[in-house]
Parts: structure tokens; sequence; C-alpha cells
């Protein structure tokens, strides 16, 4: 549905999983159309200025899909298959930025009080998958320098941040590490910088989970690289 706000198109999933709408469909045993309902129109998906887009992604209702497949990347692109959303977001200039004010905003420790293991576990997910809509290769090709650096900045924080605390574990450190190393990976003079590290080629193409070893040398060698290049911003 369309509600026009300040000369500013919105757009919402015109029915969602759980709904009433949802569970009277004629076709509610067919996982593949209800997937196709969650199409943007195509009038529409032009005219939804990022800043929106990205929040309509970050909202997808089969986002916990990225966790279907063999590895999170071919996770994602199941996604990005099935929604036109994801496919648009890939081709704005401007995506990184907005994707980045999200995830800026996401504390690793902001657990609500009295948090169950159960919502403890999506909120580490949500991390998992908005790191891994900002580490897409399409993405990142459309970043200028400035925006490339502070998303390093700001994903070895959330990194060392995670680190402290137990709950994440490998399997929560996996696409902050994987931000770190494509974002780095794209920058002048660093295409070597991880080849001693082991799976380093499988991890970067498609986010298969390492050890933890391998991922702090990651960091390290990404916080290294960019402090030699006077590359932090703040």
């Amino acid at each position: 549905r369309l509600q026009a706000q300040e000369m500013e198109i919105s757009w919402d999933y015109p029915i969602k999983p759980g709904s009433k709408e949802w569970d009277e469909r004629e076709d509610r045993g067919n996982f593949m159309a209800g997937l196709r309902i969650m199409n943007i129109p195509s009038d529409t998906l032009k005219s939804i200025n990022t800043d929106h887009l990205v929040k309509v992604c970050l909202h997808y209702p089969f986002w916990p899909q990225v966790f279907s497949r063999n590895s999170l990347q071919e996770g994602y692109d199941f996604l990005k298959n099935n929604f036109n959303g994801f496919r648009e977001l890939e081709n704005r200039p401007n995506a990184a930025e907005f994707i980045l004010q999200e995830y800026k905003k996401m504390d690793p420790a902001d657990f609500k009080p009295g948090s169950t293991l159960a919502q403890k576990g999506e909120y580490m997910a949500r991390f998992t998958f908005i790191e891994l809509l900002l580490a897409q290769h399409e993405i990142i090709n459309n970043v200028n320098e400035d925006i490339k650096r502070k998303i390093i900045e700001e994903s070895l924080k959330k990194f060392q941040e995670k680190i402290m605390i137990r709950s994440y574990g490998i399997e929560g450190l996996v696409t902050t590490a994987y931000i770190m190393a494509r974002f780095v990976n794209n920058l002048n003079g660093s295409q070597n910088l991880f080849n001693d590290i082991s799976g380093h080629k499988d991890f970067l193409n498609n986010c298969k989970e390492i050890n933890f070893k391998p991922m702090i040398d990651i960091a390290n060698k990404t916080e290294n690289f960019i402090r030699n290049k006077e590359y932090f911003v703040y």
C-alpha cells in the first residue's frame, strides 16, 4: 500500500506472514508464491527514496531465510533472487550510506531487560542480516572513500564490542569480519592482505563460517592496514 507523505512515496508489504489475510490466501501452501507477494510494484520501486528502501529491505518478512542455505552469502542470494527490493537497493549509489545509518544505531549489548534467549537470538541474527546486506559487492563498489572508511571503522568497533559479549560466539562475529574483509579488500594496495589466513578465499566469496582465530587475524590486519594508511576518520 502507498502513503503520500511530504512528497515522498513510502511503501509497506501488502500482507505479512501471521496476519489473517496471509493465513487465508488460496495459495498459502505455496512458499514461493508467498515470496512473490512481497515484491514491490515496478512503478513504485524506482520512486522510493533510498532511506526508505533500506528500511523496507531490513524489515523483509522472510529475512531469516539467509540462514537456510549452505552459506550466508548463498542465503542472501536466495533472498535477492526473489525480492526486487534487494536488487534495486544494490543499484542505488547511496545505499551504503543509509545502511550505515541503521547499522550505527545498533548496539551489540542492547538486549531489552528481561529478554529471553529466543529474543536475544533474534537480535543477534538481525545483526547478521544487516551486516550481510552491507557487505555485498554491488553495494561496496558504489561506495566513496569517505563512507568506505566509516564503514570499516564501524565494523571494527562492532567486532570489538561483540567479542566482549559471550552470547555472540563465533556465529555472531562472522558477518562483522565479512564486512571488514570485503571492504578492506576493495581498497588500493590491500588485495593480498588476507592471503595467509586459512580459508580466506571461501570466506570472502561465500561468507563460509571460519574459526575464531582467522577472524581475529582479519580484524587485526584490517586495523593495522587502515592505521598505516591513516584511514581512520574520527
